[in-house]
């Protein structure tokens, strides 16, 4: 968990500096090929955040309990 939780607090800021580069090369490929896009910043929905914090403690947790059962059903003098 401890690496999952890591992992999304250095996604965050690394995520959203790679998005505004991102955003502006898609809308100017959108505005050169199909029709006018104007995008003017990025904007983090709190819960959008939370969201992401919710799903990554989950699925950390969820890739973590297999491995923590099958070492808890090991013997300590076999250990």
């Amino acid at each position: 968990m401890i690496l999952g939780l890591l992992g999304w607090f250095m996604a965050i800021p690394v995520g959203s500096f790679l998005v505004t580069y991102l955003v502006q090369g898609v809308s100017s490929t959108v505005n050169n090929l199909f029709v006018r896009v104007r995008v003017e910043s990025l904007v983090l929905n709190p819960w959008e955040i939370l969201l992401s914090f919710s799903v990554t403690v989950f699925v950390a947790c969820v890739a973590a309990a297999r491995p923590a059962l099958l070492v808890t059903r090991i013997a300590p003098r076999e250990a």
